[in-house]
């Protein structure tokens, strides 16, 4: 059998982005977030083909505004080929991606290769077709606005485990503003919880960075900021919301499913220490 090769294609390119999308298609759910970053036009995407005999295997990318990694493809065998590449050109990995049966053998290549893991990667993989029930906080959501990035940025240190009080870096704000695809939801005129979506794929899209301020949880906030993303997503043509969350967090898992999401497949999301400058 003929040796798999990896080569670097253009998102840009209007014939690649187009194969690209054909060949995903058929596994939308498991490739959600090369698909709506591939729509959306995700800046600093770095994005790879395997193939074997001119016939594609698996594509990748590597996200350097995030640092992740977000590889495809049926084949584990393929998927380890592509984390090694990936590793090689673009070292800085912070994060790991996708349905566990893709992941999963990208983790273990990239712990082989060196990366430490600082996290539980175990998460769950949700999936919702339709709309969601009216929430009691709908009325307070709405789109983020540009004046939005620093309070947002704050409500998702709780999010990532940051120390609330410490300073919010130019970096941060930059994150919170490269994704217009955020909502937000207000309460004295104060924002206490966001989402945001990384778009639509091509029937459905992915809820991602749910955050509530602590002073704010277990009152609707969130359901309520999802919900209203989800309208929105739906009027842009997503049938179907998939997210993912931690395996022990059945909180957030109680909150997705009042919303009528159902748990369809093991999820993993993993971070990396990167080292020290």
């Amino acid at each position: 059998m003929s040796a798999v090769t990896i080569e670097k294609i253009d998102p840009q390119d209007a014939a690649t982005r187009q194969r690209v999308w054909e060949f995903l298609a058929p596994s939308e759910s498991r490739a959600m977030f090369i698909l709506g970053n591939l729509r959306g036009n995700t800046p600093s995407t770095h994005m790879y083909a395997a193939s074997r005999g001119g016939h594609w295997l698996g594509v990748a990318a590597y996200y350097e505004r995030y640092k992740s990694i977000v590889p495809f493809s049926l084949e584990p065998g393929v998927v380890r080929t592509l984390t090694r590449h990936l590793a090689e050109h673009h070292p800085l990995i912070e994060w790991l991606n996708g349905w566990q049966d893709i992941a999963g053998p990208a983790l273990e290549e990239l712990l082989l290769l060196g990366y430490e893991s600082c996290r539980d990667p175990r998460q769950v993989f949700m999936e919702l077709d339709g709309l969601p029930p009216d929430q009691p906080w709908e009325h307070a959501c709405r789109l983020i606005a540009p004046d939005d990035a620093l309070a947002v940025a704050r409500v998702l240190r709780h999010l990532q485990q940051i120390d609330p009080d410490a300073p919010i870096t130019a970096e941060d704000i930059a994150k919170v503003r490269g994704n217009p695809q955020r909502y937000v939801a207000e309460h004295d005129g104060a924002i206490v919880s966001t989402a945001a979506t990384s778009g639509l794929a091509i029937t459905a899209c992915q809820i991602i960075g749910v955050a509530t301020d602590p002073g704010f949880r277990r009152r609707g906030f969130a359901r309520s900021v999802c919900a209203a993303l989800i309208r929105h997503m739906a009027a842009k043509g997503a049938s179907r919301t998939v997210l993912f969350t931690d395996v022990n967090n059945v909180t957030a898992q109680r909150c997705y499913q009042g919303l009528g999401f159902r748990i369809t497949a093991p999820y993993c999301l993993a971070q990396f220490k990167l080292p020290a400058h």
